[in-house]
């Protein structure tokens, strides 16, 4: 958390923050770091390795729900859905590891669709380790390990 008061200097008074790869434990209490009148929401890594994990803080104004987080050991998701009068905005911030197993994967991609189904539009936010996936037939290429 070095890093956070040139996030929120940057970040002024936004709606929406989102930080992947925050290197946060479980146990690490991050009231006070944030803004007053946000909601923080995160995915820490439970497994005692360092690094992954996703945070997301939301002013507490903005009409929104939170969305299932998914947590294994190579990706940490959050999300929340914006609320409004005629249609709903998922926003998705998600940590994967460059060694995320097919499996871990197969659940990410039900994880968006289940999000998906949720709302009007997706908004996909984070580091996904993922330059080669065809995020149409949601598939990597042959050669992609």
């Amino acid at each position: 958390m070095k890093k956070w008061p040139d996030i929120a200097g940057e970040a002024g008074t936004a709606t929406c923050i989102v930080v992947t790869a925050t290197w946060l434990k479980p146990d690490f209490n991050t009231a006070g770091l944030h803004p007053p009148g946000d909601l923080a929401y995160r995915c820490d890594r439970t497994d005692g390795r360092i690094g992954g994990g996703s945070l997301r803080l939301v002013a507490e104004h903005v009409t929104q729900a939170a969305i299932t987080i998914l947590g294994t050991k190579n990706i940490q998701s959050t999300g929340y859905l914006l609320k409004q009068p005629h249609s709903a905005v998922a926003v998705v911030c998600t940590y994967c590891s460059p060694w995320s197993s097919t499996e871990e994967d197969d659940q990410f991609m039900a994880h968006l669709r289940q999000v998906a189904g949720q709302a009007n539009r997706v908004l996909r936010l984070g580091d996904l380790n993922a330059p080669e996936v065809d995020w149409l037939t949601e598939n990597p290429p042959p050669a992609a390990s």
